[in-house]
């Protein structure tokens, strides 16, 4: 499957997941402007990550451009003696997003162990330790599953 095609199964996936917790009574998705924009990006991103152990897949040329940009900025925030923001972790995460954008694609099979229900969980929680919000790890996973769907894999576990 391409990437639009991933991207549109998880829109529409996440926004039946949305629906169905809306008819349950369940409100863990608040809707306002920030939010909407938000949930939009978790969808887009999620449902693109499983395809990190694909060397021209689209999400590691994002990985690849934000790490470097992460450089970039870490280095720029160190010469100019900006305290505001720590430039050193900056420049640490950027290090760890490049390593990771190198690594996988060559240690990792495309469609192996990357494209798993265990490795979506896994995903999604630097989501929680960043926003402590369910409804965002729900949609989140949600796209990832959404991937594997998409790719065929129903309940591929190992």
């Amino acid at each position: 499957m391409r990437k639009k095609n991933h991207v549109i199964f998880g829109f529409v996936l996440s926004f039946l997941f949305i629906l169905l917790f809306g008819f349950l009574k369940w409100d863990i998705f608040y809707f306002d402007l920030k939010n909407i924009i938000l949930i939009c990006g978790i969808i887009v991103f999620y449902s693109l990550l499983a395809d990190i152990d694909h060397r021209g897949s689209t999400i590691v040329w994002f990985f690849l451009g934000l790490g470097l940009f992460g450089l970039l900025v870490g280095i720029m925030l160190l010469l100019s003696n900006y305290t505001e923001i720590n430039g050193i972790i900056i420049i640490l995460l950027s290090f760890v997003l490049l390593v990771l954008t190198f690594v996988f694609p060559r240690v990792f099979s495309h469609r192996g162990i990357i494209h798993t229900i265990w490795v979506g969980f896994l995903a999604v929680i630097p989501l929680w330790i960043v926003f402590h919000n369910y409804g965002y790890c729900v949609i989140a996973y949600v796209s990832w599953y959404s991937h594997l769907l998409g790719d065929g894999f129903i309940f591929k576990i190992k």
